[in-house]
């Protein structure tokens, strides 16, 4: 009798914890893919930090990192949390104002927001599986030289349009040559 309660619980309770299993395996890769996608935009940008999809990415990292849930709570691996910690650095660092400062000491302050950067990037390798170190990470980005001088046009343009349509500047206009036109019945003036 107490074998047959058994075996009613186990058809009852086993397919109930597979498709739970199942839910969990799931959550995990989706997880796992986040992360991935995530750090690949990290990667593909390392070199174009005012790129609206490299600031996209580092708006989602805490978000990203935060954890699993289960049980009710939150779960999250050391390695996470030393993502999250470096996260926490750089963008503390990103938020610091330059005004004031004297060419050396930005010079020292993105000095030290590349370190920070690198080092958030090569611990979300670490986390992910990659065995990436900082010279790898740091030297072997892309941007060509284009990019930079399109960009800085771009904003000269942008900078003197905006002085323009304020009424801080003027638009500089030359008259160079003035048509005359006859009235009817005249003669042409030489």
């Amino acid at each position: 009798m107490a074998i047959d309660w058994w075996m009613i619980s186990a058809t009852i309770i086993g397919p109930i914890l597979a498709v739970q299993a199942q839910k969990w395996v799931e959550r995990s890769r989706a997880d796992v893919q986040r992360k991935q996608s995530l750090f690949n935009t990290l990667m593909a940008t390392r070199a174009a930090r005012m790129s609206p999809d490299h600031v996209r990415a580092l708006n989602m990292i805490d978000l990203t990192f935060y954890g699993l849930k289960s049980f009710g709570g939150r779960f999250r691996s050391f390695k996470n949390d030393g993502v999250l910690k470096a996260w926490k650095e750089y963008i503390d660092h990103l938020n610091q104002g330059v005004d004031g400062l004297s060419e050396a000491a930005m010079f020292r302050m993105f000095e030290e927001r590349d370190k920070l950067f690198y080092a958030m990037l090569e611990r979300m390798a670490d986390a992910l599986g990659y065995s990436f170190d900082r010279v790898l990470l740091k030297k072997h980005g892309y941007n060509p030289s284009g990019y930079g001088v399109a960009e800085g046009e771009q904003e000269m343009v942008r900078q003197k349009l905006i002085a323009l349509l304020s009424g801080d500047t003027n638009l500089k206009m030359e008259i160079t040559n003035i048509p005359v036109v006859n009235p009817p019945n005249q003669q042409p003036v030489n």
